[in-house]
């Protein structure tokens, strides 16, 4: 189940998440409604699995 880090940001943007700031090879994103913070890992290839499933958990999505 891994998909790719624009995949990702396409689903958070759809739970609420806006990015706050990106500094060097990461994001920021942040969900007003829930003061959820998450930071994102941007590059070319897919996500593994387990860090997806923890980014996941942490953005209340699992």
């Amino acid at each position: 189940m891994p998909m790719k880090t624009r995949d990702f940001e396409k689903l958070l943007k759809q739970h609420g998440f806006k990015a706050l700031r990106q500094a060097g090879s990461h994001k920021t994103y942040y969900n007003p409604d829930t003061h959820k913070q998450l930071v994102v890992p941007i590059h070319s290839r897919e996500i593994p699995k387990g860090i997806l499933n923890k980014m996941m958990k942490q953005a209340g999505l699992r």
